[in-house]
């Protein structure tokens, strides 16, 4: 049983408990007055009691005590939503603003184009969702989309999609440099995001793991070098 289901069952017992107990109450004290002025003529046995009283919650109808609990269960639930809704802005509409920041701030009208082409793709790839949506797995989606994606797409293959651009056999694909420039300026939007306010997380940051290089160091040897190696071979 989850955390949701066991503190529903609590909620539910909770309630019940209450209304059951004065109804026992009342039974209870209802059977010892009949059996206290009547103790000549009503004869009944322990066993006889918890029979009656143990028929007595079988009878008793807690449902409706059940359905308030779900439905303001749902009530709570729709108004986080609502609230979660309410609050997130959308990735085209943090873009919008991001941008505007930059123009106002004197940024070059280049600069701007990058950080455009670099929303623009986002956008592509998860679409026009609330930025509070976001997971970490978006993230990581968003790697693997530029590590697939062919280079000079708007050029060479206008009008297809980012789905159909990954899955393009034999295409030469962006470099490692201009797949970190775009998450750069991607984790740069959602930092900016984050000092204004309208979220609480970086997914993008920390997701492009750095390639090792292998630094090879051509050596050139002199005549007298090779004479040293190689002797009079």
């Amino acid at each position: 049983m989850d955390v949701g289901n066991s503190s529903y069952l609590s909620a539910a017992a909770f309630l019940q408990a209450k209304p059951l107990s004065l109804h026992l109450h009342h039974l209870t004290q209802h059977l010892y007055d009949q059996i206290r002025h009547n103790s000549d003529q009503l004869k009944i046995t322990v066993d006889q009691l918890k029979q009656i009283l143990k028929s007595e919650l079988a009878k008793f109808d807690v449902s409706p005590i059940v359905d308030q609990l779900d439905v303001d269960s749902a009530e709570d639930s729709n108004q986080s939503t609502t609230n979660t809704s309410a609050d997130s802005i959308t990735l085209s509409e943090l873009s919008e603003l991001f941008l505007k920041s930059r123009i106002n701030r004197g940024f070059e009208a280049k600069t701007i184009k990058d950080y455009q082409d670099s929303n623009k793709l986002l956008l592509e790839a998860f679409g026009e969702i609330p930025i509070d949506s976001l997971k970490h797995q978006h993230g990581r989606d968003y790697i693997d989309i530029l590590r697939q994606l062919p280079s000079n797409r708007t050029k060479k293959y206008p009008g297809k999609s980012i789905k159909e651009l990954v899955q393009m056999k034999n295409a030469d694909l962006i470099s490692q440099r201009t797949i970190t420039k775009h998450v750069e300026r991607v984790s740069a939007l959602f930092n900016w995001a984050i000092k204004q306010g309208y979220t609480n997380q970086n997914v993008f940051r920390g997701k492009l793991e750095s390639i090792r290089k292998t630094i090879v160091v051509e050596k050139h040897f002199t005549k007298q070098e090779l004479d040293l190696v190689l002797g009079d071979a």
